[in-house]
C-alpha cells in the first residue's frame, strides 16, 4: 500500500505498509481484517495497542456500483476521536454518526461488477484506532462492518476479536547491546 502524493508531505517516510495475512477460511470478497491479529483463537493483545482494520469489498452484482458506503458501529474499548484513514482503494470520505458509527462514503465510485471486470471490481479501505484509555483486563473488542452497494440490503463481514490482557509476555526481546542482559 502506498499512498500518494508525496509531494508536500511532511513525513513521507510514512506513506508506505505491507499487510500480510493467512487465509483462515473459505474467501468472501467482502470482509474485515485487524492487525494486529492478537495471540490464539481469542485475539490476545497488550493494554493500547493501536488496532488497524481493512474492510474488503467486491461488487459480484450485475451491473456497476455507483456509491458504496460502509457503516462501522466502534466498540465502547476503542477511541473514536482516534480514528484515522491509512489507506483506500478509491476516494473514501468519513464521518462520525451517533453512537460511535464510522461511516465510510465512496460517491460516484462507479465499481465495476466482476462478470465485466472482475479485478476492478474491488475495493477497501483501512483505518487505525487506538484503544481507550484503562481498557479492563480480559475486556474483548469485537467489530463488524456493513457495506451497502447503492440501494441493495448490507453485506454483513465477519467479526473481529481482540482481547486484552494486561500479563501478555513480551514477544521476542532484541539484543542490542552486550551491556545488557535479559533474563
Amino acid at each position: 500500500m502506498n499512498i500518494q502524493p508525496v509531494t508536500g508531505d511532511s513525513v513521507p517516510s510514512n506513506n508506505s505498509g505491507t499487510f500480510c495475512f493467512a487465509i483462515r477460511n473459505s474467501y468472501d470478497p467482502n470482509d474485515k481484517y485487524a492487525l494486529p491479529g492478537g495471540e490464539g483463537p481469542q485475539g490476545y493483545i497488550r493494554p493500547n495497542t493501536p488496532l488497524s482494520y481493512t474492510i474488503r469489498f467486491q461488487n459480484t452484482g450485475n451491473a456497476e456500483a455507483i456509491n458504496i458506503f460502509i457503516l462501522d458501529t466502534l466498540n465502547a474499548n476503542l477511541d473514536a476521536a482516534s480514528v484515522e484513514i491509512i489507506g483506500s482503494s478509491h476516494t473514501a470520505s468519513m464521518s462520525l454518526l451517533t453512537g460511535n458509527i464510522l461511516r465510510f462514503n465512496f460517491d460516484n465510485i462507479l465499481l465495476a461488477d466482476s462478470n465485466t471486470n472482475e479485478p476492478a471490481s474491488h475495493g477497501y479501505v483501512t483505518y487505525r484506532i487506538n484503544q481507550i484509555q484503562n481498557v479492563a483486563q480480559l475486556a474483548t473488542i469485537t467489530n463488524t462492518a456493513a457495506i451497502y452497494f447503492d440501494f441493495n440490503p448490507p453485506i454483513i463481514t465477519n467479526t473481529t476479536l481482540h482481547t486484552v490482557d494486561y500479563t501478555l509476555s513480551v514477544s521476542g526481546i532484541q539484543k542490542l547491546s552486550s551491556l545488557v542482559n535479559v533474563y
